[in-house]
């Protein structure tokens, strides 16, 4: 056990190293004193083709620039005090960094040209959409011009626009010094978007945004602002990841902050809506909606490599029933592993309707839209009577497709149409037209979302499922287990029924103690912050909930608090599939709330239960939630039913939980806006209420962490304001009390574009009613 600790310490040590000196790409490096560099455009000149005298309208303004120097080129030390006098900061641009200039200049910053890259462009160049960008994953862009009088000042804001990277450095000579001038004060001007991209603390490359085209950003990005038009919102998107926030809206009250984005590689699983494999027939694990799959002359058979598989002929076909519908809309991505045995010109794989079918035409991977085209990938080979691992990826951002076999791409096609999704049921080894699959067919999967190369290729490196013949031992093994199992689950069920008369399952409007510890509970759920459901075993299921799959948790469980006992159907669907016909929003909420179920058969004290034709969510005793724990606590409050004693105790306890973040802070959905506010509306009251029943002297710390909490829902809250500087002035922090004012002050004049008046002095002598 020793070593094995001392082995994966080792390990964290040596990746923490390397991280920490990953400078040029880690977020750390973006706070170093090279950021306004980042920021600005200089104008760039070698130090022998301008002299001072030619540089001194452009030295008066204070234009930033920026001196290259060549290979083994001397920095002139007389150019450099003249050039000083007039402008103290400059940007060198050298292949040997020179600590003695840094110390003699400080304010000179030097970066080394592998730090930068460089755009030779001209004006044949910008032409419709296929514009140039800096693509690489460098700190800073240059740009030199070939004739500077044949391109217009616009287009330095569209290589901006494209490249979401400021041009920091323009090239100039003595010719053209007052045009860069020019463009680079009107950059410099101009307003602009910040921002930063990261996950696991490192920089994230080719990161795209959802609601704009040909736009990729390398971790940082800029981006400027037209003031005339309609202030923008930025989606981030990269495949295989979720970003937290997911998105920001740009508001002239929010453009000077910074925006930060996180991104979290998604789970192998998430998205995943189909995972179809052959046990004695074949079976769904993923909707489990077996008894609804029609097989039709599909054999299984025992493969040497794969175990049990389907084989395919004569005409068979599985129809993977009503719930297959709802499946491969928008992106998606769909894996298989396939043998075939016999090739005719088409041999279908997947069809879904006339809009979708995977199949093998003379033997190449093919994508088939009816009356659009087929897109045949020549690239893309499948070996006959030999087994391959085939992907398909639609791309609904980038209306492309993908095709990999054996977890490497193939061929990248670009659709002539946008992909429709059809509401037929999804047939497997055959389509509409009956072109049927001779061969066999070992586990098909289907996700809902995009898999990029690295999730593919993981795909098809998992182990292959091999037949283990003859295998005595496995079987001894196997019927072992499943022996102890029955033994262990008849004397639980016997020790559960002893103690039925003590265990009691409630809906959530059942009224809990407040002192319930959610460290002895079995099962958890947290609503403050992001949205964390753990059971028994440790793992978070709320990981494994789609978008939508979340709006229904959270519909029906936020409908089974306080006096509310449950959801109708009927509410559901109007919330959440609104516009859709009566017969397809009843198949998708069927599908969705099954799916839900199942992925609730994973905690032991929760469950989805259909009761008085409405949908409600129960807990046991031995599951904690905080929001049960805050909203019962409230009502205990507002009707003074428990002892101030009992209050000034147990309060610190919720002061914690209220502090992990804002209520559900990741879910955005106009829906929850009324829950929201009315928990918002309830915390502040309740808040300034206990405020009163409490002494600065005994409980300053706890004062100043409910104030913390009441900014979290209300950051111009006055009465919180005023409680953090009574706190801190008492604590004898002046200082710290005089920032969290002047932060007050300059969010009020942003929100409301005027002065808060009230004056530090007079809030700091204000007592405040305790």
């Amino acid at each position: 056990m020793y070593k094995k600790v001392s082995y994966y310490f080792t390990i964290l040590l040596l990746l923490i190293l390397t991280f920490s000196s990953y400078a040029q790409t880690s977020v750390s490096s973006t706070k170093d004193k090279k950021t306004p560099t980042r920021l600005q455009s200089h104008i760039l000149i070698h130090q022998d083709s301008i002299t001072i005298q030619a540089l001194q309208s452009i030295l008066n303004k204070k234009t930033p620039i920026a001196i290259q120097l060549n290979k083994n080129e001397a920095l002139q030390h007389v150019f450099l005090k003249e050039f000083l006098k007039h402008n103290t900061k400059l940007v060198l641009i050298t292949e040997d960094i020179n600590d003695s200039i840094q110390i003699k200049y400080p304010t000179i910053n030097q970066i080394k040209p592998e730090q930068i890259e460089s755009l030779t462009l001209n004006n044949k160049q910008f032409k419709d959409d296929k514009f140039p960008s800096f693509r690489e994953n460098k700190q800073y862009g240059s740009v030199i011009i070939e004739n500077f009088n044949t391109i217009p000042d616009s287009l330095f804001l569209k290589l901006w626009q494209y490249s979401g990277k400021v041009p920091n450095f323009i090239y100039s000579n003595k010719l053209n010094l007052k045009l860069v001038d020019s463009v680079v004060t009107q950059l410099n001007k101009t307003k602009r978007i910040l921002g930063k991209i990261s996950s696991e603390n490192i920089l994230l490359e080719n990161v795209t945004f959802k609601n704009v085209k040909n736009r990729a950003i390398t971790g940082l990005f800029s981006f400027p602002i037209d003031s005339s038009k309609t202030l923008p919102l930025i989606i981030p998107y990269k495949v295989g990841y979720h970003f937290s926030p997911d998105i920001i809206y740009i508001t002239h009250e929010n453009l000077n902050n910074l925006k930060e984005f996180k991104a979290f590689k998604l789970k192998a699983d998430f998205g995943l809506t189909d995972y179809f494999d052959f046990g004695t027939t074949i079976h769904n694990r993923i909707r489990k909606n077996n008894s609804e799959i029609i097989s039709n002359n599909v054999k299984v058979i025992k493969d040497n490599e794969f175990g049990k598989v389907g084989f395919f002929e004569n005409r068979a076909y599985i129809d993977a029933g009503i719930a297959s519908r709802s499946s491969l809309q928008g992106s998606f991505t769909i894996a298989s592993w396939i043998k075939p045995t016999q090739l005719t010109k088409n041999n279908s794989i997947i069809g879904k309707g006339d809009n979708l079918v995977l199949k093998l035409h003379n033997g190449f991977l093919t994508f088939t839209m009816a009356d659009v085209k087929d897109y045949i990938s020549k690239t893309s080979p499948i070996q006959l009577n030999k087994w391959s691992h085939i992907t398909l990826v639609h791309s609904k951002i980038n209306n492309n497709l993908q095709f990999f076999v054996n977890g490497a791409l193939t061929d990248t096609v670009q659709l002539i149409a946008d992909y429709n999704i059809s509401d037929f049921n999804l047939l497997i080894g055959s389509n509409l037209w009956e072109e049927f699959f001779v061969g066999a067919i070992g586990e098909i999967k289907v996700w809902e979302r995009e898999l990029n190369t690295a999730e593919i290729l993981a795909q098809y490196k998992i182990p292959k499922n091999k037949n283990l013949k003859n295998n005595t031992a496995l079987f001894l093994i196997s019927g072992i287990a499943i022996v102890s199992l029955l033994i262990v689950l008849f004397f639980k069920k016997r020790k559960k029924n002893l103690k039925l008369q003590n265990y009691t399952k409630t809906t959530i409007n059942s009224k809990p103690s407040v002192l319930i510890d959610n460290e002895t509970s079995i099962e958890k759920i947290y609503c403050f912050g992001e949205l964390e459901i753990i059971n028994n075993k440790g793992f978070d299921v709320a990981t494994k909930l789609s978008p939508k799959l979340k709006n229904l948790f959270l519909l029906i469980f936020l409908h089974s608090t306080g006096n509310q006992n449950g959801i109708s159907s009927k509410k559901l669907t109007e919330i959440l599939w609104p516009g859709m016909t009566a017969k397809n929003a009843k198949n998708t909420r069927g599908t969705n709330i099954q799916n839900l179920r199942g992925l609730l058969a994973l905690c032991s004290e929760i469950e989805l239960v259909f009761e008085a034709k409405k949908w409600r969510i129960d807990l046991t005793e031995n599951c904690f939630c905080d929001y049960h724990i805050a909203y019962h606590f409230f009502e205990s409050f507002s009707t003074k039913s428990t002892t101030k004693e009992f209050l000034n105790s147990e309060y610190i306890k919720l002061i914690t939980l209220l502090k992990r973040g804002r209520f559900l802070v990741n879910s955005n959905d106009a829906w929850l806006d009324p829950f929201i506010e009315k928990f918002s509306n309830k915390l502040i009251e309740n808040n300034n209420a206990f405020v009163n029943e409490l002494k600065l002297e005994e409980h300053n710390e706890l004062l100043f962490d409910i104030a913390e909490v009441t900014n979290i829902y209300d950051d111009l809250n006055e009465k919180s304001l005023q409680l953090k500087l009574q706190v801190l002035r008492y604590q004898g922090k002046l200082s710290l009390a005089r920032k969290v004012y002047d932060n007050f002050v300059k969010l009020y004049k942003n929100v409301y574009n005027e002065n808060y008046k009230p004056t530090f002095d007079e809030l700091i002598s204000e007592s405040v009613s305790l």
